[in-house]
C-alpha cells in the first residue's frame, strides 16, 4: 500500500515538472479537515482552491512560535511499555490545572520547542515546534488523568510529550492576493525564512518553511511569495541588477505573528535566512488580461483568481508568457471551496 501510494506522488510530481499543456483537472476531492474544505457538491459556484495533500501532511506542519508554546498537558506512561510509540499505541496523559477536557477530544503530541535565533539580526530568539502525531481521549481514570490511543504518528513518540489541542488546517488553500494598501510606500513585503520543518539546513521544493510575519504584518494563508537570490552587481554599471527569482512559496498557513509555507518550485537548493517577496496576484493577473485584451470580472479576479487564470490560459492558449508559479498552479491538483 506504502509503494503504491509512492508511485501515484511520484507520478503527480512529474505532472507538475511537464510544463507544456494548460488542462485544468479539477479534482472531485472532500477536504474536510478544516474550515472551508467541505466539497460543496457544485464546483461550478465553488472557489478554486490548490489541494496540496500529495506534497506534504497538513497535520504535521509544525509552526514558528515567538515564545515557548506552553503544554495542556503530558504523555505519562504507555500500556505496552515500550520505548518508542506509533499509531495505534495506548497512553496515559495528564492534563495541567484548569484545562477543560472530555472524552474525544484530538490532542497533537510535540516535542518541546528547538529555539531558533533570527537569521538577519540574529539577536532575537524564537522557536520551531515539530509535531509528532496525533491523539484521542478514550477513558478518564481520575480528574486530570486520561487513557488515550495514538491515532496518527509522523515520527516516533515517546513518554514526556507534551501535548497541545489539535487545530486542523485543510489541505485545500485558495489563492489569495495581499490586502489593499499593504506596504504600498516601500514596494512589495519582503521578509526572510527564518526556519524549516525539521531544522533542514538545506531547502528546496516541497520544504516547508517558517516567517516570523503573520496576519498581524498582512501575510495571509493562500498568499504566494517569490524565492529571491540576490544577483552580483557588475562593477561597471551603477544601477544595481534585479534578483533572481528561484521558487516560490505558498502560503499554507498564518497566525497572528508567524507563517507557515510549501515550497513549490525551486530552480536550485537554498537556506534560511534568503528572503521572500510577496507577489500580488490580483495585479499580476490584471496586467495580462490587459495586455491580452480580455474581459474580467473584479469581483472574480478578487474571491476566485485560480478560475481567472485558468480562463487566461485556455483563451490565450500557448502564446501565453505565463510566469513559472502560474503555470505550476495551473498542473496541481484542485480542489472545491464553498
Amino acid at each position: 500500500m506504502r509503494r503504491r501510494h509512492l508511485i501515484v506522488r511520484l507520478l503527480i510530481v512529474a505532472g507538475i515538472l511537464v510544463l507544456d499543456v494548460f488542462p485544468l483537472n479539477v479534482a472531485r476531492v472532500r477536504c474536510g479537515a478544516g474550515p472551508g474544505g467541505r466539497n460543496s457538491g457544485s464546483q461550478d459556484h465553488a472557489r478554486l482552491g490548490i489541494d496540496v495533500s500529495a506534497f506534504t501532511d497538513m497535520n504535521g506542519l509544525g509552526f514558528l512560535s515567538l515564545e515557548k508554546t506552553k503544554p495542556w498537558g503530558h504523555i505519562v506512561a504507555d500500556v505496552t511499555e515500550r520505548i518508542l510509540l506509533a499509531r495505534g499505541d495506548k497512553v496515559y496523559v495528564t492534563f495541567e490545572t484548569g484545562r477543560s477536557v472530555k472524552l474525544g477530544d484530538l490532542f497533537t503530541v510535540f516535542e518541546s520547542p528547538c529555539e531558533v535565533d533570527q537569521p538577519l539580526s540574529r539577536k532575537e530568539v524564537e522557536y520551531t515546534v515539530k509535531f509528532s502525531g496525533r491523539l484521542v481521549l478514550k477513558k478518564e481514570i481520575m480528574p486530570r488523568l486520561f487513557e488515550a490511543e495514538i491515532i496518527n504518528s509522523c515520527q516516533p513518540i515517546q513518554v514526556g510529550n507534551p501535548i497541545i489541542p489539535f487545530q486542523p488546517i485543510s489541505p485545500c488553500v485558495h489563492l489569495a492576493s495581499p490586502q489593499p494598501g499593504l506596504s504600498e510606500s516601500s514596494g512589495p513585503l519582503k521578509i526572510p525564512v527564518v526556519a524549516s520543518k525539521n531544522l533542514s539546513s538545506v531547502l528546496g521544493q516541497f520544504s516547508i518553511l517558517y516567517m516570523d510575519y503573520g496576519l498581524r504584518h498582512g501575510v495571509h494563508r493562500g498568499n504566494l511569495f517569490q524565492i529571491l537570490s540576490p544577483v552580483q552587481a557588475d562593477p561597471s554599471k551603477d544601477a544595481p541588477l534585479p534578483d533572481e527569482v528561484l521558487g516560490y512559496v505558498l502560503v499554507l498557513d498564518a497566525g497572528p505573528e508567524t507563517s507557515t509555507g510549501l515550497v513549490i518550485t525551486a530552480k536550485r537548493e537554498f537556506y534560511r535566512g534568503t528572503m521572500l517577496k510577496l507577489v500580488d496576484l490580483r495585479q499580476v493577473l490584471k496586467r495580462f488580461l490587459t495586455y491580452y485584451s480580455l474581459h474580467y470580472d473584479k469581483t472574480e479576479l478578487e474571491n476566485d483568481p485560480l478560475r481567472v487564470l485558468n480562463r487566461l490560459a485556455e483563451q490565450v492558449g500557448p502564446r501565453a508568457d505565463l510566469p513559472e508559479a502560474f503555470l505550476l498552479l495551473l498542473k496541481m491538483p484542485k480542489c472545491a471551496i464553498p
